[in-house]
């Protein structure tokens, strides 16, 4: 059976109705539990009869039986219309069926007939979680902690949607008042700790690492953490310290041994270094294979982790070293180096596997991505020609084949590539929307770079009527409108709709400050900016069009600045090399 996101908040709801069941009578009472009277003390018919529909609604909803549920909450809404258990049971029944605007009305009904039970509030807040209207969510949370100030599980979730919507100084304020209330709560700290990183608060950062690992000494990745931390601040003999106690709580930690001999060896003291990792890795007795499965369970890691995957890194370094041919080996380091943005090592590796293993065309084509990331598209167009004789007719294969020749301006091969995926994708997959929109989009930015706008515009089109939240295709919809100079105020809606997709994404953030900027919203557009240049993936446009707004401003130190630093980020673009020029 389906879990229902709303399900607890509807239980308990419904038991807080439950258990003031004693105050309620005439259905004209109901939701106003003051008006008591001795002539009503006794429950009345109406209100026993339905009392029982809602139980049995539940029951049904339990069951999975959503239309049978209905007809019960209806009709114990039609003895107690102004009820507000009946009302969340009908907003979480709703949600249920996918109907969110009718349970966010029933939900606000609930919420203003029965103001004094939190639950009703949370019922509001989380369906427009659901909906995904964060800012919305945000306000309502806000709502709720106005009238109730103390609940914990909604200030929590406020920080939460407030860190999706990229406001980390908010989210960490309120992530402070929480730890104010309880100082105990490693959790609490722990989801404010990358927060503290992310806006360079290393002071937060390190006192939120002290406390976490005085609440749990045996917390290894705290103390790890920690370390990484002060041999950013150069404390190289507390690094050791952190480190040491990391290995202290877990003897595996492969992360922690290996930064700790990084450290030993800043310190000059090679014989430590060497004797730690050789104890701790087995570098020298260990065999390939171990090695191998040693570095597959570090990249393994879920949720994805920088460190165990640096880890990973040198392990499988160490393994090529050994057995240059490893194609296991080959394989996965490529992939990490990937992760890590390191495209130009990446692209020979997978390609060199291939060699040893080429039955895998999710491997030639992230081999061909790798060189079209590294700058080298025709190599690119060369390994997916000859993925596409081992695999005829792939579709992945076929789009990643499209891209490659699109970016060596091969266009017409490339509309011909991509037509021929659509028409594989709508004959053999017509229910993945995704898949579809995707194709779309790429085939759209084809035309747009051959700047047949009309045409361009359709297919973006198309793309966005396959899949309305295709956050690629309204990125770069935007974008070509915005480069055009037309329909900014399309290009806005567009662009917001990409980042409420995916609020921290360097590239949407980037195209709805550059569509800010040309419609003269300098403010805002700076705003949006800055939360982009946050990202580790800044792209060089991102500092270049940040440079663009201060120099509007007047500032053209800054400008140049930043300039320079798009130009260090993309060292062969020739209008940033003439815009230094003409500002020096």
């Amino acid at each position: 059976m389906r879990q229902h996101p709303l399900t607890s908040v509807l239980v308990k709801a419904i038991g807080f109705f439950l258990g003031s069941l004693s105050l309620l009578h005439a259905p004209a009472a109901w939701g106003q539990r003051s008006v008591t009277t001795p002539e009503t003390e006794a429950t009345t018919p109406q209100a026993i009869q339905a009392q029982q529909l809602l139980v049995r609604g539940m029951t049904y909803q339990q069951l999975d039986d959503q239309e049978t549920a209905l007809q019960y909450f209806n009709e114990a809404l039609g003895l107690a219309p102004n009820e507000p258990a009946i009302l969340a049971a009908l907003a979480a029944t709703h949600e249920v069926l996918d109907d969110i605007p009718t349970a966010l009305f029933f939900a606000e009904q609930a919420r203003q007939h029965g103001s004094d039970n939190v639950y009703h509030f949370f019922l509001v807040a989380e369906l427009h979680m659901r909906a995904g209207e964060l800012s919305t969510a945000e306000a309502a949370y806000q709502t709720l902690l106005a009238q109730f100030p103390d609940n914990w599980d909604a200030r929590q979730s406020l920080a939460q949607v407030q860190t999706m919507l990229g406001r980390d100084h908010d989210a960490i304020a309120t992530y402070e008042h929480l730890i104010a209330q309880a100082q105990h709560y490693a959790d609490v700290r722990r989801q404010i700790l990358p927060l503290y990183l992310r806006v360079g608060d290393m002071e937060g950062a390190e006192r939120t690492l002290q406390a976490i690992t005085e609440l749990d000494p045996r917390d290894a990745p705290a103390w790890r953490s920690l370390g990484d931390l002060y041999v950013r601040q150069n404390k190289l003999e507390a690094a050791v310290h952190a480190y040491e106690q990391a290995l202290h709580a877990n003897l595996n930690d492969v992360y922690a041994a290996m930064a700790l001999a990084d450290v030993y060896r800043a310190l000059g003291q090679n014989n430590q270094a060497d004797a730690l990792l050789d104890h701790s890795l087995h570098l020298e007795s260990a065999s390939v294979e171990e090695l191998l499965t040693r570095a597959e369970l570090l990249a393994a890691t879920v949720p994805p982790d920088e460190e165990t995957h640096r880890s990973a890194v040198q392990i499988l370094e160490h393994v090529l070293e050994r057995a240059p041919q490893n194609s296991n080996a080959l394989s996965l380091l490529g992939q990490l180096y990937f992760v890590q943005g390191r495209y130009a090592e990446a692209a020979p590796l997978l390609e060199q596997a291939l060699r040893e293993n080429p039955r895998d065309p999710d491997g030639w084509c992230q081999a061909a991505a790798a060189y079209i990331e590294a700058g080298d598209p025709e190599h690119a167009v060369e390994v997916t020609e000859e993925a596409l004789l081992l695999f005829p007719g792939h579709l992945r294969v076929l789009r990643t084949s499209a891209l490659s020749l699109s970016r060596s301006y091969r266009h017409e091969e490339a509309v011909l590539r991509f037509e021929e995926a659509l028409a594989i994708a709508h004959e053999d997959t017509p229910d993945d929307i995704t898949l579809i929109s995707d194709l779309y989009a790429a085939l759209a930015q084809v035309y747009d770079r051959q700047q047949q706008f009309a045409t361009a515009d359709s297919i973006y089109g198309r793309a966005l009527a396959t899949d309305p939240q295709n956050a690629v295709a309204l990125n770069n919809h935007a974008y070509s409108l915005v480069n055009r100079g037309e329909r900014l105020r399309e290009a806005r809606r567009l662009a917001e709709r990409a980042v409420d997709q995916a609020p921290r994404n360097p590239r949407y953030l980037d195209t709805l400050g550059w569509v800010l900027f040309h419609l003269e919203r300098l403010d805002e557009a700076e705003e949006i900016f800055t939360r982009a240049l946050a990202s580790e993936q800044a792209s060089a446009a991102v500092y270049e069009h940040y440079g663009d707004l201060r120099a509007r401003r007047g500032d053209l130190e800054s400008a140049r600045q930043y300039w320079q630093q798009a130009l260090d980020k993309s060292p062969d673009n020739v209008a940033l090399q003439e815009k230094l020029k003409e500002d020096s």
